[in-house]
């Protein structure tokens, strides 16, 4: 069996880090507690998928909401399950579709070609590397082998070893060959493998969306953020936002979805006394110090103070359970009950019982009686989305 301790430990990193931090951070156990992480991997990945089907009937089925018939590249920032990339690879076949996240293992064999989590991406074809005149010999690694970006914990260091020694001999060749990178006659490998090479090390480069981008300039069409509240360290905003706006295209756009984690009542039942009150005010006053989870909130003004123009922005009361008399609202509150479920105890479990010092029996109390109320439709909870 797991210790508790231990997997407190392993929840520590990953939620202080947030969903854009390295794998081989949270990796802080041995033997069997391993299979309490994959465990929880699993649940989580699964109520990620239920949270974006929530979210796909709240937005009528839209994926995108900017005026764009056409997509070439979109960054996906926060993909977690990869719903959303995937369903937009699909949409848009000749788009490629980039993924920045958490854990390579959200990558799914059935997931299309053209989506790439960044954490998972397949190695790039060099046996495409040519000499001038010769033929093109074509070297493919199984199509589900992965380069990990740096500071994760490959799953087969061996291929990794694999990908940084190709990186280290081609760069080698390239200084040997024209320390200018013009590539004379006498080069090693064409232009347009230069050229891959190039590509192909730039993406190996980004890991985390708490540090600068290292995407050029002028590179995506659309730009999409979902809930990364929770992971976006406070000083970082500002930041992130400008380094999106340097990679969109002239004319791209920005789309946005956040929660706002302070549970509200449509009828104002919900009080100081309520499990689902004193939820909130916790978990918010848990992160304070780190992450600025009032930010869903004031995103349209730092949208606009980034350089975004043509900014729309609305607010949807989002229903913890099917409370509603709208037919519509009531079947998203019922698809959002599992997600909300599982969500209360997800999200709080570090910051309640490590930052907070609260024990794990006060903390499972305050769960279920928080669960037991985002079910009570009378209460007519809600989360600002």
């Amino acid at each position: 069996m797991r210790s508790t301790f231990d997997f407190l430990q392993w929840k520590q990193v990953q939620q202080a880090s947030g969903p854009c931090h390295s794998l081989s951070a949270a990796i802080l156990v041995h033997g069997s507690e391993v299979s309490g992480i994959l465990a929880y991997l699993l649940d989580e990945e699964e109520r990620l998928g239920i949270q974006h089907n929530v979210l796909n009937k709240t937005f009528d089925g839209r994926l995108v909401f900017p005026p764009l018939v056409r997509l070439k590249k979109v960054l996906d920032c926060g993909y977690g399950s990869a719903s959303w990339a995937a369903e937009i690879a699909e949409q848009f076949p000749d788009s490629e579709v980039i993924g920045v996240d958490i854990s390579p293992h959200m990558k799914q064999d059935d997931t299309p070609e053209n989506f790439w989590p960044q954490a998972s991406r397949p190695y790039p074809p060099f046996a495409s590397l040519r000499a001038p005149g010769q033929a093109q010999q074509t070297r493919r690694v199984a199509p589900k082998s992965s380069y990990f970006p740096r500071g994760t914990m490959p799953i087969n260091r061996t291929l990794v070893e694999e990908w940084r020694e190709v990186l280290r001999v081609t760069r080698a060749k390239l200084a040997i060959a024209d320390p200018g990178h013009g590539l004379g006659n006498d080069a090693p490998y064409s232009s347009d493998s230069v050229q891959e090479i190039d590509h192909c090390t730039r993406l190996y480069l980004l890991d985390d969306l708490n540090q600068s981008f290292t995407f050029r300039p002028n590179t995506f069409d659309l730009v999409h953020s979902r809930l990364v509240a929770s992971g976006i360290n406070k000083s970082r905003w500002p930041t992130y936002l400008r380094d999106i706006v340097r990679a969109l295209k002239p004319g791209g756009w920005l789309q946005m979805v956040e929660l706002y984690y302070n549970c509200q009542s449509y009828n104002g039942s919900i009080t100081d006394g309520h499990a689902l009150r004193q939820w909130s005010t916790k978990y918010l006053q848990s992160l304070e110090d780190v992450k600025d989870l009032r930010a869903p909130m004031r995103l349209q003004g730092m949208m606009g103070a980034a350089g975004l123009v043509n900014l729309e922005h609305r607010m949807i009361e989002l229903p913890l359970c099917g409370w509603s008399n709208n037919p519509r609202e009531r079947e998203i509150g019922e698809l959002n009950r599992e997600n909300i479920r599982r969500l209360l105890e997800s999200l709080a479990l570090y910051p309640f019982t490590q930052r907070l010092g609260m024990t794990l029996v006060d903390f499972q109390a305050l769960i279920s009686r928080a669960r037991t109320e985002a079910v009570d439709r009378s209460l007519k909870a809600y989360f600002p989305l």
